[in-house]
C-alpha cells in the first residue's frame, strides 16, 4: 500500500514538473515572440486629414479614424476619474494584471456568472498589438504584454495612450474626437453627464450608442455615475441630480464636411493624396484653404437655386419610382425612405394619398405633408384625371424643397452647374460649387468640365484686336459672311448668324461685344488671323490644343474648364497680370509645424497691357449697361460690375463670366449628357441669374473699386454712330472713349484700323 502511495505521489510530482517545465518553456518562447514596444514608445496615431477655410472653419476631414490627439493633461480629471471608476479602479495600484479582479472573475465563473478581469494595460496591449480572438494565447500573450508595457511606461503614458486609441463610435477614436462627435464640445467643455456618457462606450460603443440605442446609452450612463459616486467622483447630491436628468442631449459637430464645402474639400483632398499619397490620410495634416465659408454657401446655394429655376422651366419629370404601400402602417412607409438619399435639399417623399387637387405625402424626415395649389407646379398636371402619366398616386415617391406651408413639389434637375469665384491679385479661390449635390454627382464641373465657352471667349479675342490697334471706337462690319469647310476646319462650310438673326451693317467694335455679335467678331478674327488669337489666347493659361486655330474659335467653339475662364477675366481686372487658381496658403503638420508653403504671388507674370487690361475691364462694363448682360445691374446694382454672357449653338452650354469689387465669379450650366438646354436657355437666362444670386451676397456691404486708367491712355469724344472723333466745335452728341495714345485717330478720321480692315472686305 505504502508502495502504491509512493508511486502515485512521485506520479503527481513528475505531473507537476512537467507541467511547470511545459509552462516555463511555453511562457519564455511567447515572451521571446512578443511584439516590440516600439509602436508604444514612438506613439503616431493615425490622425486624419483637416481642411480648413480662411476663417478657420472645418470644412473637410479625410481619414478612416476620426481622431483629435489629447496629451495626458488635456484630459479633463473628472473624466479620467469616471474612466477608471468603470472600467478599473485599481488601475493605479496594480502591475498591468489585477489579481483581485482575476480572483473575483473566477470565483463567478465557479458560480455561473460572467465578469471580466481586463485592465486598462490589458486593452491597450489588446488594441495596439493583438487580434480580437478568445484563444488561451491570445489571453496569456495579452496578459504578458500588459507587465511589459506596465515595465516601461508610466500610468499616466497608458492612460495617454488608451484614451486617444479606444473606439467610441460613429467613427470616432479617442475621447477627443468623440466630445466632438457626441456633443461638438472640447474636452474642458463638457458637463459630467456627458462625461459619464462617454465614459460607458468603451465597454461596447456600438451597443451603447446614444444615436441608435438611447434606452440603453442612459441605462449604461446611469451604471457610470454608480460607479463615480461610489469612487468619490461625485457627490450623491451630484448623482441623484444627474440621474433624474437622463441623457444628456446630442449635438452634430457644426464644422464638419458638409454639402456646400464639399468639392472644394475634396479638390484639396484630390491634391494632398497626389503629393503626400496614403500618408495625407493618416499623419493628421492641417490644410488651411482660400475658400470664404460665407462666400461658399453663397456659391452652393446660387447653383442649386438657379438649377431648380431651369428645371422648374422644363416639364416635371414626374416621380422616380413607386412603393407598394398597400397596408403598411406610417413607420413602415418612412423606413422605406432609409436609403433614399437628400440631395440638395430635395427630400424624397411617399404619395400617401392625392386627389385632383392636392397631394398628401410622407417626407423622409417623418412629417405628413400636404402640397397643393401653385405649390405643385407642374406636377398638376399628373394628378388624378391629369393630362400626364403615369399619374402621381398612392406609393409615388418624389420630391420636395422648402418646408411647412411653403412646401413644394420639386425634381431633382437633369442638368448640372458651377460656380468658382476668385481674387483677381492673386488667383486666390474664394468659392467653388462644382455642382448641384456632391452626393448626387462627384464630377467637379469647376475643374473637370472641359465645355464650350460660346461668345463667353469673345473678350479675349478683342483683347488679341486692341493689340492689332484696333480702338473700341473702330468701325467693325457686321455683315454676312460665308466661311468654307477649310476656314472652319470641322469639315463643313459655315454662315455664323447673329443671334437675333440680323446682321447690323457697320458697328462699333464697343457696342460689337455688348451686343455680342457674332458676325462682327469673325470679321474681326478674320483680320488679326487666327493663329495669332490662338497664341494670344496661351497667355491667360488657355490650352492649345482646347483652340483650334480656326475663324469658328472667335464663337467658342473651343472648349474651356470654369476654372479657366476665370483666371482668363482676372487678367483684366488685376491690370494684365496672369494669375493661377489655388486653394491651398499653407499645410501643417498635428504640431503645427509648416510642411508646404511654396507659393509665390510675386512672381506672377504680366501677360498685357495694363492699357489693354484697362480697356477691356471697360468694354466689358458696357455690357452689363448696355448688352446682353444688361439684368446685372438691376440685381446687383453696381457700377464696377461687368462681365460676358456665353451661349454655344443649340444653346447646350451657357455661361456669364464676370467681376465686381474684388471678386472674378465665372458660372455655368449645361447637362453632362450633352444637350439642348432649351431653346431659350442663354447665358443671360440660364447662367447670369446663377451669377447674380450669388455677386449679391458676395459683394453686400463691400465698397465699389475705381477703376483708373494707366499711363498712356488718352480719353476723347467720339461720334457715337462712327467712331470718328469730334472737334471742340462739333454739336453732335458725344461719347466719352479710352484710346491708347499712339492709336488716337485725326479729328474727323477713322481709326486707323478700320481703314487697313477696309481692304480685306
Amino acid at each position: 500500500m505504502i508502495g502504491l502511495l509512493k508511486f502515485l505521489f512521485w506520479s503527481v510530482m513528475f505531473g507537476v514538473i512537467n507541467i511547470i517545465f511545459f509552462s516555463v518553456v511555453g511562457l519564455s518562447v511567447l515572451y521571446q515572440k512578443l511584439p516590440s514596444l516600439d509602436v508604444l514608445i514612438d506613439y503616431r496615431p493615425r490622425l486624419p486629414m483637416r481642411i480648413y477655410s480662411a476663417e478657420g472653419d472645418i470644412i473637410g476631414e479625410f481619414g478612416e479614424e476620426k481622431r483629435a490627439y489629447r496629451t495626458y493633461q488635456d484630459f479633463p480629471q473628472q473624466l479620467v476619474g469616471a474612466l477608471l471608476a468603470t472600467e478599473d479602479v485599481r488601475f493605479f495600484e496594480h502591475v498591468g494584471l489585477d489579481f483581485v479582479g482575476i480572483g473575483r472573475a473566477a470565483l463567478g465563473w465557479l458560480e455561473g456568472r460572467r465578469e471580466g478581469a481586463s485592465t486598462i494595460t490589458m486593452q491597450v496591449a489588446r488594441n495596439f498589438y493583438l487580434a480580437r480572438d478568445r484563444t488561451l494565447v491570445r489571453k496569456i500573450t495579452e496578459a504578458m504584454l500588459a507587465l511589459e508595457i506596465e515595465r516601461h511606461f508610466t500610468k499616466q503614458q497608458i492612460l495617454e495612450r488608451y484614451m486617444n486609441q479606444i473606439y467610441l463610435g460613429q467613427g470616432s477614436f479617442g475621447f477627443g474626437s468623440a466630445a466632438r462627435i457626441y456633443f461638438d464640445k472640447d474636452l474642458d467643455e463638457l458637463t459630467t453627464g456627458e462625461i459619464a456618457l462617454l465614459a460607458g462606450l468603451p465597454k461596447a460603443p456600438s451597443r451603447y450608442n446614444p444615436r441608435r440605442h438611447r434606452t440603453r446609452a442612459q441605462t449604461r450612463q446611469a451604471h457610470v455615475l454608480g460607479r463615480m459616486l461610489a469612487s468619490d467622483v461625485i457627490s450623491a447630491e451630484e448623482h441623484e441630480e444627474l440621474i433624474l436628468a437622463g441623457l444628456p442631449s446630442l449635438r452634430s459637430p457644426a464644422r464638419q464636411v458638409a454639402g456646400d464645402n464639399a468639392y472644394a474639400a475634396e479638390e484639396v483632398r484630390r491634391l494632398m493624396f497626389e503629393h503626400f499619397g496614403d500618408e495625407a490620410y493618416e499623419r493628421g495634416l492641417n490644410i488651411y484653404t482660400t475658400i470664404q465659408s460665407r462666400l461658399q454657401s453663397a456659391a452652393a446655394q446660387a447653383v442649386r437655386k438657379g438649377l431648380l429655376t431651369h428645371q422648374a422651366r422644363r416639364r416635371y419629370a414626374g416621380p422616380e419610382k413607386f412603393f407598394d404601400i398597400s397596408g403598411l402602417p406610417q413607420n413602415k412607409i418612412a423606413a422605406l425612405l432609409n436609403d433614399e438619399a437628400v440631395y440638395g435639399g430635395l427630400q424624397p417623399a411617399v404619395v400617401l394619398a392625392a386627389d385632383k387637387k392636392s397631394l398628401t405625402l410622407l417626407g423622409k424626415d417623418g412629417e405628413r405633408y400636404v402640397v397643393n395649389g401653385k405649390n405643385l407646379g407642374a406636377a398638376r398636371r399628373y394628378l388624378p384625371g391629369g393630362s400626364k402619366k403615369p399619374t402621381l398616386a398612392s406609393g409615388a415617391m418624389l420630391r420636395l424643397v422648402g418646408g411647412g406651408e411653403e412646401v413644394q413639389v420639386a425634381s431633382l434637375p437633369g442638368a448640372e452647374a458651377a460656380l468658382v469665384a476668385l481674387s483677381p491679385e492673386d488667383g486666390a479661390i474664394l468659392a467653388m460649387a462644382g455642382g448641384f449635390d456632391f452626393n448626387h454627382s462627384q464630377f467637379n464641373h469647376v475643374t473637370q468640365a472641359r465645355r464650350q465657352p460660346g461668345s463667353a471667349i469673345k473678350p479675349f479675342i478683342y483683347s488679341a484686336a486692341l493689340e492689332k490697334g484696333f480702338t473700341p471706337a473702330s468701325e467693325l462690319p457686321d455683315t454676312p459672311i460665308y466661311l468654307s469647310a477649310k476656314e472652319t476646319g470641322s469639315g463643313n462650310s459655315w454662315e455664323p448668324k447673329n443671334y437675333d438673326g440680323v446682321a447690323s451693317g457697320p458697328i462699333l467694335l464697343r457696342r460689337a461685344l455688348a451686343k455680342s455679335k457674332n458676325l462682327a467678331t469673325v470679321h474681326l478674327l478674320k483680320f488679326i488671323g487666327t493663329e495669332y488669337a490662338q497664341d494670344y489666347l496661351l497667355r491667360f493659361g488657355f490650352r492649345k490644343e482646347d483652340h483650334p486655330a480656326y475663324l469658328t474659335m472667335g464663337l467658342g467653339a473651343g472648349a474651356s474648364t470654369p476654372l479657366e475662364m476665370a483666371c482668363g477675366y482676372a487678367s483684366f481686372t488685376n491690370g494684365g497680370y496672369r494669375v493661377n487658381g489655388y486653394l491651398i496658403t499653407r499645410v501643417e503638420d498635428y504640431d503645427g509645424n509648416l510642411i508646404v508653403n511654396e507659393l509665390d504671388f510675386e512672381s506672377r507674370k504680366r501677360i498685357i497691357d495694363p492699357r489693354n487690361a484697362f480697356i477691356m475691364t471697360s468694354l466689358l462694363q458696357s455690357v452689363v449697361r448696355e448688352g446682353t448682360g444688361r439684368q446685372v445691374l438691376s440685381t446687383v446694382n453696381r457700377r464696377d460690375v461687368g462681365g460676358k454672357t456665353g451661349t454655344t449653338n443649340d444653346t447646350v452650354d451657357a455661361w456669364f463670366a464676370g467681376f465686381g469689387g474684388n471678386i472674378v465669379a465665372v458660372s455655368w450650366i449645361g447637362y453632362d449628357q450633352v444637350r439642348s438646354l432649351g431653346t431659350k436657355e442663354t447665358g443671360s437666362r440660364a447662367a447670369l441669374p446663377i451669377w447674380t444670386s450669388f455677386m449679391v451676397e458676395a459683394l453686400a456691404n463691400t465698397p465699389e473699386v475705381e477703376y483708373l486708367p494707366p499711363a498712356g491712355i488718352v480719353t476723347a469724344d467720339i461720334n457715337p454712330d462712327s467712331g470718328q472723333l469730334l472737334s471742340v466745335d462739333e454739336t453732335t452728341e458725344a461719347r466719352r472713349e479710352y484710346f491708347y495714345q499712339e492709336y488716337l485717330p485725326a479729328i474727323g478720321a477713322p481709326p486707323a484700323a478700320l481703314e487697313e480692315e477696309q481692304e480685306l472686305f
